[in-house]
């Protein structure tokens, strides 16, 4: 369902969780009993940034995303709002696998609508193939609140 209007009544969960999509913390707010606790992982503006830099992409001001998250959750009610961030090392066993993430995510907007596309995806493989995969990395952020009593 659309994350604008929640089709639960007021004060229903203990717990709302978000993974990796738009979420309205007004309507998060609405449906949490008081005290509840809300819960998202997003991906970072840095997320992957050496297959954006290949295909020259900029990706925005670091935290840009995180800073409106946590802004409208604040906005929304919302306490104690903790933020853990973390970059990991990725590697994607084959081409294949790598090409699959691009074609199925904004990764890289419209990925394979230019023949360059794959170019630059073949220079991408060939300069960051290692031993355990081809490197990249993932960027993402962890926020927590809580609804006040």
């Amino acid at each position: 369902m659309e994350a604008e209007r929640l089709a639960f009544p007021d004060g229903f969960f203990n717990i709302v969780s978000c993974r990796q999509s738009e979420f309205n913390a007004a309507e998060a707010a609405r449906v949490l009993v008081p005290g509840g606790r809300f819960f998202t992982q997003q991906v970072s503006e840095g997320d992957k940034l050496n297959i954006k830099q290949a295909f020259g992409l900029q990706t925005g001001k670091p935290g840009a995303l995180r800073d409106r998250c946590v802004r409208e959750l604040r906005q929304a009610g919302f306490v104690d709002i903790d933020v853990i961030e973390f970059t990991i090392i990725e590697y994607f066993r084959t081409p294949a696998d790598l090409l699959f993430l691009l074609k199925h995510t904004p990764t890289i907007p419209d990925f394979g609508r230019k023949d360059e596309h794959f170019e630059i995806f073949g220079r991408f493989i060939r300069e960051n193939r290692t031993e355990k995969g081809i490197r990249t990395n993932m960027e993402r952020f962890i926020l927590t609140a809580r609804k006040p009593q």
